[in-house]
């Protein structure tokens, strides 16, 4: 995201990189061995609702959708 927001020079999209870059911390301290004896349905749950809202934060900041 960092790369497409300094080539097209775009300004919003801050708040959806934080939170990929949280998943990307999470998801990397996490073995698949944790994953699956901690839960994977919770695991794949917590990540699709990380999904949904990177997208919901890109959406408002580059298009002015309100997604709620």
């Amino acid at each position: 995201m960092t790369e497409l927001k300094s080539r097209y020079m775009l300004r919003g999209g801050n708040l959806a990189a934080e939170r990929v870059d949280e998943m990307l911390a999470v998801m990397a301290a996490h073995s698949i061995e944790r994953v699956i004896a901690s839960g994977l349905h919770e695991f794949l749950d917590w990540l699709q609702t990380q999904v949904i809202a990177v997208s919901n934060e890109l959406a408002h900041s580059f298009f002015g959708c309100d997604t709620n």
